[in-house]
């Protein structure tokens, strides 16, 4: 059973990422030419002597035809080279702009693939070489085969290489995975510290052929229908409470199983992409408290407020993996199992306070955000 509260942060809590052989894949290389500029002759602007007498020399006349004949040929050859320089700059401009994506276009960006509802995600980290490396994860508060267990962790991590970047067309770009390798063997189940752990593939690249990426500008209504529906929470506006026109980031799309993981630019300010994330929770807050909205839109809005702690947590957490020691790691994702425990019983008393009212949802959504925005504060120190 998957859950929806705020069960996406146990993502992680198996991930001490044991670094596996990375083999190094074709970059596609941007190229632009460089066109050396030779300087156009001057043309001669000295002006030609006209005679005033009627039996001038035909010397002189033939002189000065020449003359002009001369300067016009020089007057054509710097128009010619002048074309033919504009041109090649023009020629040059087009190559670069229309090969400027690369993989390192991807620094920074932190890909995610999950429902939008909480529960399970898998996330991925892309280098500059093309290689990669992620997670996936997802949680039961019940093992159907260990009543003993203090809960099921699904548990994937793993790493490979992207094939060489192909162009689709400006806004398009499409590879394949070259390889990927899971540090535990899929389908395999232990217990640590009285938590099962079932590991898994990495959902979201299985069955993967072409794996497309979409830039920023892509129009939403050209994109596939799965694709969208996957990353319907990214391209939703909630300031006009509409769908977008166009991508505001890169999206990544596994065609043959129909994934779609949305993307995040995580930089190194991570103060500042909580600052974000607080600066949007504070607006939906006072949406829920000021406006005039029937239960059924409150109960929706305390869901984003939710889904937007989240969501944010899942990225501190996938950032942690890669920062932390291991042993930090351990030490964290115990902690991190305690705070999922104690949460839960929360949650059930709510659940139980506001059995059968039309506000219920509201309740228990609001709660889970109040719960995980405070535990984002908490991971965000073990980044300082």
């Amino acid at each position: 059973m998957r859950k929806i509260i705020s069960l996406t942060v146990i993502c992680s809590l198996t991930l001490s990422l044991a670094a596996c052989g990375k083999s190094t894949t074709d970059r596609q290389n941007n190229s632009s030419v460089n066109v050396a500029t030779t300087g156009a002759p001057e043309a001669d602007t000295t002006p030609v002597s006209e005679t005033t007498e009627d039996n001038s020399d035909n010397n002189d006349r033939d002189s000065e035809e020449t003359s002009i004949e001369e300067t016009s040929t020089e007057e054509t050859s710097t128009e010619k080279t002048s074309t033919e320089e504009t041109s090649a700059e023009k020629t040059s401009t087009e190559e670069t702009s229309n090969d400027d994506f690369s993989y390192s276009s991807l620094k920074d960006t932190l890909f995610s693939f999950s429902s939008g509802a909480g529960g399970w995600c898998t996330e991925l980290f892309i280098s500059e070489d093309g290689s990669f490396k992620g997670n996936y994860h997802d949680w039961d508060f019940v093992d159907p085969d260990d009543e003993d267990s203090k809960g099921l962790m699904y548990s994937c991590e793993f790493e490979g290489n992207f094939g060489k970047l192909e162009k689709v067309d400006d806004l398009t770009y499409k590879t394949t995975i070259n390889n990927i390798e899971y540090k535990n063997e899929p389908d395999t189940k232990e217990k640590i510290d009285g938590v099962s752990y079932l590991y898994t593939t990495a959902y979201g690249l299985n069955e993967a052929e072409d794996i497309y990426f979409y830039l920023p500008g892509s129009k939403v209504k050209d994109l596939p229908e799965d694709f969208v529906t996957w990353v319907n929470m990214a391209i939703f506006d909630y300031d006009t409470e509409t769908q977008k026109d166009t991508l505001d980031f890169v999206g990544l799309y596994n065609e043959k199983p129909k994934y779609g993981f949305s993307s995040s630019n995580y930089s190194n300010d991570y103060n500042a992409n909580v600052n974000n994330t607080k600066e949007l929770s504070d607006s939906l807050r006072k949406e829920i408290q000021e406006e005039e909205l029937n239960q059924a839109q409150l109960n929706e809005k305390a869901k984003d407020l939710y889904e937007l702690w989240d969501n944010q947590l899942n990225d501190l957490w996938a950032v942690l993996l890669q920062t932390l020691s291991e042993d930090e790691m351990q030490n964290l994702k115990t902690d991190e199992i305690n705070w999922i425990n104690k949460k839960e019983k929360k949650l059930k008393k709510i659940r139980k306070k506001y059995k059968g009212a039309s506000m219920a949802p509201m309740q228990e959504y609001m709660k889970a955000a109040d719960l995980t925005e405070n535990r984002v504060y908490v991971l965000l120190k073990y980044l300082e």
